[in-house]
């Protein structure tokens, strides 16, 4: 019963996962604005949770990390040369909480620094329910479904310790996760490191340290804004 219980809702959230009714690259800012898209990422989410995770729909590299550290710059940069995640989260796998067992033999990159300035650049953005849906456990990502103005008006500081509890126990998660299949790097170390990088993802062509992109001051606006 439990197996037939279990396979049943493994069906359902397959349905709503690939049930596409809002165009993936528009999904981060749409759910940020209507309801019916905000529970629609929960339950895309939940089924990553839940390690629902079709190894069909997982990319030999992964580029993972709590948001605010370039993510979204090397990602745009890396998918030239090498078959990654999608850098608009639209495949729920970019800030996964801790390594999950469903990533299968998946090369991940994961990229962290400071929580505090993490937490600064997220809530510049007004990015923070979004990544409590995407970081928090228990029952602190259904705060995601509350209009923004009562988060931000009444319960700012809870957000804020919740999210900078979230961003820690993440990157405690990943660095503390032995595997060889798992490279960690400081934001401010990701220039010093690409050809660290180059290498644990099998990057051969020498244009990955050419082209790579120019460091940029953290006090102005990213050339690729995090969408999630």
């Amino acid at each position: 019963m439990k197996y037939c219980y279990k396979k049943r809702l493994h069906q359902i959230l397959h349905k709503i996962y690939t049930f596409h009714f809002i165009s993936q690259d528009k999904i981060p800012q749409y759910a940020r604005w209507n309801l019916l898209g905000r529970i629609y990422i929960l339950l895309r989410i939940s089924r990553i949770r839940l390690n629902f995770i079709d190894h069909d729909d997982v990319k030999p590299c992964l580029i993972i990390s709590p948001g605010g550290v370039a993510s979204s710059m090397l990602m745009l940069h890396t998918l030239r040369f090498a078959d990654i995640n999608d850098a608009s989260d639209a495949d729920c796998l970019k800030h996964i909480p801790y390594p999950m067992p469903g990533l299968g033999k998946s090369r991940i990159l994961y990229l962290y620094g400071d929580p505090e300035t993490i937490y600064e650049s997220l809530r510049r953005r007004d990015l923070q329910r979004f990544h409590i849906a995407k970081l928090g456990t228990g029952i602190w990502p259904l705060l995601y479904l509350l209009p923004r103005w009562m988060l931000n008006n009444f319960m700012s500081q809870p957000i804020r310790k919740l999210l900078l509890s979230a961003i820690r126990e993440q990157i405690r998660a990943f660095r503390e996760y032995d595997s060889d299949l798992v490279l960690c790097v400081k934001h401010e170390d990701i220039w010093k490191r690409k050809e660290d990088i180059a290498k644990h993802f099998g990057i051969t062509d020498p244009a990955f340290i050419r082209d790579f992109p120019q460091k940029r001051s953290r006090n102005t606006r990213k050339q690729y804004p995090e969408k999630g």
